[in-house]
């Protein structure tokens, strides 16, 4: 194997993916490797290798999560760079952050989610997601000192022939979010 990576459609499909949220591994290989008249386990040994490449180019980041049971791919920001490059896409919203204290399995499901609004939709529509981050970032441009505000996970915005139809925000729980939020004060 020649060492480094050279960059291919695949790679490119893989990280505009990601942009919209982490993944595990075997979504990836549904999505991208998986070729009914192949050999499954080839396919598979062909996708552990090239996204070890993309690691170790640092293009993505593997994390765990007890709840996914399965090792979770996260775009890293050279990756995201790289994304929004070939895509036209903004880099402040990108989907980047990894860290101890997150909730891996909110993000998955969150992200599934937001992959169906972006590929899912028909033709005659566009849509624009905005994340968490990117809506907090907005939020504290225009009041810096606002406590007590609650983010939606993202916010949607659908266009048909450049003018905007609907927007709304789209919150995902799992479990995180007791009967307090919702009980009248």
């Amino acid at each position: 194997m020649r060492p480094g990576i050279v960059s291919n459609t695949r790679d490119y499909d893989i990280l505009h993916w990601l942009y919209w949220g982490p993944a595990v591994v075997t979504n990836i290989f549904l999505k991208f490797f998986n070729a009914d008249e192949k050999n499954k386990k080839t396919r598979w040994r062909v996708m552990l290798r090239r996204l070890q490449k993309m690691q170790d180019a640092r293009l993505i980041e593997v994390v765990t999560d007890n709840r996914a049971h399965e090792r979770i791919i996260v775009l890293a920001l050279k990756g995201a760079e790289l994304a929004c490059k070939v895509f036209s896409l903004d880099i402040e919203n990108a989907w980047l952050h990894a860290g101890k204290d997150q909730d891996y399995y909110h993000d998955l499901t969150t992200a599934i989610l937001a992959r169906r609004f972006v590929f899912n939709a028909p033709e005659d529509i566009t849509v624009d997601l905005l994340f968490e981050f990117y809506l907090k970032k907005e939020r504290q441009r225009r009041r810096p000192n606002v406590s007590g505000i609650g983010y939606p996970d993202f916010r949607v915005h659908l266009y048909r022939n450049n003018k905007e139809e609907k927007t709304f925000d789209v919150e995902r729980d799992c479990s995180t979010i007791g009967r307090h939020a919702y009980a009248e004060p």
